[in-house]
């Protein structure tokens, strides 16, 4: 038998010989012998192999004096042979074996080998595939959520190339598909290495065949902080059975975005991921990883921005257009509350409690949270000055580039408050209390509008008829 000892996936070749034929004699009558020459012997053969041999079955019986077949899955194979001489006066047949070779017997080198077929992540919340609406400028950029992305993250054929969400300092638990190929029982040490901090091992005990099986290997946790990783390449060895040292079996790369907790409040898809983990990149705080999103928002930086075109929104529609002067066609549109609720969104999907979103008002208190009303008699108007016939309630309002009888009217801000803080969006504003909020945005404004003068008034909102002089600022704490 040749090879031996046989690992499988070898062709294990038997052969018959030793086998002689010395001739005979034939007796001619009752009195005469007559000699019977020697031949060469001929041989058949019959095979026995193991059960579960894949199709197509290799021949089980032939002629000739060597029969091979390949060891293709663990168990015994045998081979008996039956030597016939062709001549008169022939011996019996003699029978050979049978000779038998089993790969998985051990004693030989025999190779190992292992594939990684597919990767399943396990984390606690799914990711959802790019929609439309998508950047003119950037097709691949689209900000809408489609269905949910369900089962292996990555295979080894027609890769899905899915993306993977998981919260910071959690552990990367993966669920890895393998086939692994031995001539021998035995256990692997499975490595995988990714960025610094981002390894782990498993130890998987195999039999000897081909087996394929689903092992989970998980990593220590991960970077206490928002990250995004395009691609984070993991690199995958093996270190087998009296091995001193890891052998390399591949990489796969992975789309991997790490939130500041579990989002919530929206669907986690690339795109939004993308934006978001770039955008807090590295913070491990509510207030961080809210002022930096907050940063990157409203004019002049980023959309969503205001406008007055046909679809007005609060979602992520709004970042799919580009630029602080819209162009004719632009379809989404924000005003400053929605563009405040829509910061909200933004910090929830990337695990950031729910702030609330309120308005800022002209106040003449600390807390300009309330719109503020009062009667015109309140204010000693006795008499019908906008000539609409009605003396009627008055509500104070912020005023911008006042030049009697006209103005820029502020009826609110729309407004922010999360993670211990007040924020607009637009303009792009932040301060630690709702007072203070209102004085930035008096300060801001009045810089965006040339160092025009802002003050609050009693307005008479049906006919925009401003009734008093300038109402006093409060004084925040």
């Amino acid at each position: 038998m040749a090879p031996n000892p046989a690992c499988l996936g070898d062709t294990i070749t038997f052969t018959a010989s030793g086998v002689v034929d010395t001739g005979g004699i034939k007796r001619v009558d009752c009195s005469a012998k007559t000699q019977v020459p020697a031949v060469s012997p001929t041989y058949t053969w019959e095979l026995t192999i193991p059960g579960g041999y894949p199709d197509p079955l290799p021949p089980l019986s032939g002629s000739g004096p060597a029969a091979s077949v390949v060891a293709k899955v663990p168990g015994t194979y045998s081979a008996t042979f039956t030597a016939t001489a062709g001549r008169d006066c022939p011996p019996a047949p003699r029978v050979i074996g049978p000779g038998s070779m089993d790969p998985c017997s051990g004693g030989g080198v025999c190779p190992f080998d292992l594939t990684i077929e597919r990767i399943t992540f396990v984390f606690d919340h799914p990711t959802y595939e790019d929609a439309p609406p998508c950047r003119a400028s950037d097709p691949s950029s689209c900000w809408g959520a489609g269905e949910a992305y369900t089962g292996a993250a990555w295979r080894s054929e027609d890769n899905p190339d899915q993306p993977v969400c998981y919260t910071r300092g959690s552990a990367l638990e993966m669920q890895v598909y393998l086939r692994i190929t031995a001539s021998q029982a035995g256990t692997v040490t499975l490595k995988v290495t990714g960025p610094p901090g981002i390894s782990g091992t498993r130890d998987i005990a195999f039999p000897c065949g081909e087996t394929y099986l689903t092992v989970n290997v998980s990593t220590p946790a991960l970077p206490n902080g928002v990250r995004f990783y395009e691609p984070m390449w993991l690199a995958w060895s093996a270190k087998w059975p009296e091995q001193s040292g890891f052998t390399a079996v591949r990489q796969t790369p992975h789309d991997l975005y790490v939130t500041y907790d579990t989002p919530a409040g929206g669907s986690p898809t690339r795109t939004r991921m993308r934006w978001l983990c770039v955008a807090g990149y590295s913070e491990s705080t509510e207030i961080g990883v809210t002022d930096r999103i907050h940063a990157v928002l409203g004019d002049p930086l980023q959309p969503p921005r205001d406008g007055h075109d046909p679809e007005q929104s609060d979602d992520w529609e709004l970042m799919s257009e580009e630029g602080t002067s819209p162009p004719d066609d632009v379809q989404y549109w924000a005003e400053c509350d929605e563009q405040a609720r829509f910061m909200n969104r933004g910090i929830q999907l990337v695990g950031v409690p729910a702030g609330t979103p309120y308005f800022t008002y002209a106040s003449t208190d600390t807390d300009p949270t309330d719109e503020e009303t009062t009667t015109a008699g309140q204010l000693g108007i006795t008499q019908d000055l906008d000539g609409d016939t009605v003396i009627g309630n008055e509500t104070l309002r912020l005023v911008f580039d006042f030049d009697p009888p006209y103005a820029y009217i502020n009826n609110f801000e729309g407004s922010l408050h999360a993670a211990g803080k007040y924020y607009a969006v637009w303009p792009n504003m932040l301060a630690n209390s709702a007072c203070e909020l209102l004085s930035v945005e008096i300060s801001q404004i009045r810089t965006r509008e040339g160092g025009n003068t802002a003050i609050q008034v009693w307005y008479y909102s049906p006919t925009g008829y401003i009734h008093s002089p300038a109402v006093p600022f409060p004084a925040c704490p």
